[in-house]
Parts: C-alpha cells; sequence; structure tokens
C-alpha cells in the first residue's frame, strides 16, 4: 500500500513544471520505505529506509524501494 502510495506521489511529482525568474524546470526524488514491525524500533525503521532511498538512488534515481526487497 505505501508503495503504491508512494509510487503515485512521484509520479504526480515528476509533472509538476517549477519556475525561477525565467527558467522553468521540473523535479523529481527517490524514495525508502521500511515498515513496522519489520523493522521494530524507530532506529532500524529510520537506518532501513534509508538504506533503500540509496538503493532507490544507486538503481537511476526517480524511484521507490522498499527495504526487505533490495
Amino acid at each position: 500500500m505505501a508503495e503504491r502510495l508512494v509510487n503515485e506521489l512521484l509520479l504526480k511529482f515528476s509533472t509538476i513544471k517549477f519556475s525561477n525568474q525565467d527558467n522553468k524546470f521540473s523535479a523529481t526524488f527517490s524514495a525508502g520505505i521500511a515498515e513496522y514491525p519489520c523493522f521494530y524500533d524507530l532506529a532500524a525503521l529510520v537506518e532501513a529506509a534509508d538504506q533503500a532511498m540509496y538503493q532507490a538512488k544507486a538503481e537511476g534515481r526517480n524511484r521507490v524501494c522498499v527495504a526487505g526487497n533490495i
């Protein structure tokens, strides 16, 4: 469920056109997801999500990775 929602957010965010004076640009992001109770304390949950995010960036950015599926 979380992965599906974050993927929807990722797609919608990538369609936004930002502007800075006369310059227009778009942006993307990578995300990592970790779920409780697979990671049972806050430190483990944050670390797992962080590692999943770095995995997403390593795989080409603009994607979502779920801890435990990497």
